[in-house]
């Protein structure tokens, strides 16, 4: 028991001294947005200055949140489907970001094509240069019998 908890100090105390505990607030750095293709071929920003956490798409609903690199301001998205915007999608709906955090939620037709590349991408309303990009798409992991 007190091996663990010494070994749980010198944790502690490591990961503050590597850290730092200097109380200064955390900054961002500036990030270019490049689009890069993965080896499925979908697009991906890395260091983009809007990111996308987590996403949830069902029969009928469309859920995104992520981060920013601004602490609030507005934002706007589209939906891309095989690099054609989506009529649908309202991208003329503003989304707030509040502390670095956005969330959209959208309805969607029931029925969305499994076999198609989606791309969603956010921009900040005021300044269009600060953007990021979301590639996806329906297909799901593969399941067992199909690596076999």
């Amino acid at each position: 028991m007190k091996v663990g908890l010494l070994i749980f100090t010198l944790f502690l105390i490591t990961a503050i001294g590597v850290n730092g505990c200097n109380n200064e607030p955390v900054t961002i750095p500036p990030a270019s947005t490049p689009q890069t293709p993965n080896d499925e071929g979908m697009l991906f920003t890395p260091t983009a200055r809007i990111r996308v956490g987590r996403s949830a798409i069902g029969r009928g609903q469309a859920y995104f949140s992520g981060t920013t690199e601004f602490y609030n301001g507005t934002l706007r998205t589209q939906l891309y489907q095989d690099e054609k915007p989506l009529d649908w999608w309202p991208a003329d709906q503003d989304i707030e970001v509040n502390g670095y955090f956005w969330e959209i939620k959208v309805s969607t037709p029931e029925e969305l094509p499994v076999e198609s590349l989606y791309v969603l991408k956010i921009w900040n309303k005021d300044d269009p240069s600060l953007y990021g990009v979301h590639g996806f798409d329906l297909k799901g992991p593969p399941l067992i019998s199909e690596l076999q």
